[in-house]
């Protein structure tokens, strides 16, 4: 099941119109977080943030988990078919690697405008000013890390609690993503689900960079 999924990432990558749980995720922490503001304000913003971190986490869990016990009562392929897909949605690794490509090749072709605009959809800063080898080096990092919570975290937990944990897994990602910034906005509620990512992304983090150095000494990389 582990090996169909990841097939499915190296063939399929994420295409845009297909369902996605990732997609349900983030648009019930959007919901949710502007149901929440109404009702807390000031300190109680941290409460509403744990709040919003286990009704996330938990509630993705508890509906994997659901289908999956549903669809193995109905029958065998319907549960494979499930678990199989689930374990592949957690899964960047196709669609980071043609995203970085793609800037390196406009970078390459001197289109600084456009390249600007490429890296702008996969990093969360101001990239209307950057140099090229700033943009470079916003790639570079955007991949790495990404490749930590995008590739090695979802495998390291697929295989610890199959996609259950997994999506789980991705649930806290999205929430440090959307919410775990350090700026007024989102200090408060969103301090919560920045720490449990800290803590999620503990042993994967620490592997990305053992299988990253692998990597470069089997490709002969620098």
């Amino acid at each position: 099941f582990y090996t169909a999924s990841f097939i499915l990432d190296c063939l399929l990558g994420d295409p845009y119109s297909w369902p996605h749980p990732i997609k349900a995720i983030g648009n019930w922490i959007q919901l949710l977080t502007n149901i929440l503001r109404k009702n807390f304000h000031g300190k109680s913003l941290y409460f509403a943030g744990g709040v919003l971190f286990l009704l996330t986490v938990g509630l993705t869990g508890v509906l994997t988990w659901f289908i999956l016990m549903i669809s193995a009562k109905i029958a065998f392929w319907l549960y494979a078919a499930f678990f199989v897909y689930f374990s592949y949605t957690t899964l960047a690794m196709t669609c980071l690697a043609k995203e970085a490509w793609k800037i390196q090749r406009t970078l390459s072709s001197g289109d600084l405008v456009a390249a600007r605009v490429q890296v702008g959809m996969i990093v969360g800063r101001d990239t209307e000013n950057l140099t090229a080898e700033q943009i470079s080096k916003a790639t570079i990092e955007t991949v790495a890390e990404n490749t930590a919570d995008g590739v090695i975290a979802p495998l390291f937990y697929l295989f610890i609690g199959g996609p259950v944990l997994a999506l789980m897994y991705k649930a806290v990602n999205t929430l440090d993503s959307m919410v775990g910034y350090k700026n007024e906005k989102y200090r408060a509620i969103g301090f919560v689900s920045a720490k449990m990512d800290d803590i999620a992304n503990f042993i994967p983090a620490r592997l990305s960079w053992f299988f990253l150095v692998i990597a470069s000494f089997i490709l002969r990389y620098d």
